[in-house]
């Protein structure tokens, strides 16, 4: 199925899409296209839920990912994962510090 994902753009939006689990992009790391799928997949950040965005930047982009130059280039150097800071920052900012929130409130 390797072959399929790097040359078929169907197989790729078919990860996206959550019909191929999110998972198999660590088999195919490798492969530019992968960083690519990746950064569609985060570019998601808003819609996803807590667990499957902590999955996407904890085990897939921070462990599997990391070592891959192309992740580098497509992925990490990308003005997303700044908004992504950003967004997990502040839709944690309540968790991290009850008291400040409730001041601000």
């Amino acid at each position: 199925f390797e072959a399929v994902f790097v040359r078929s753009r169907k197989a790729q939006a078919m990860v996206v899409a959550g019909r191929i689990p999110v998972d198999f992009l660590s088999s195919v790391k490798m492969h530019r296209v992968a960083s690519v799928v990746l950064r569609r997949l985060l570019a998601r950040y808003e819609s996803l839920s807590r667990v499957d965005l902590c999955h996407l930047l904890d085990n897939v982009l921070l462990e599997d990912f990391r070592e891959e130059k192309h992740c580098h280039d497509l992925v990490l150097n990308n003005a997303l994962v700044q908004d992504i800071t950003v967004y997990c920052r502040v839709s944690t900012r309540s968790v991290a510090d009850p008291v400040t929130s409730e001041a601000v409130s």
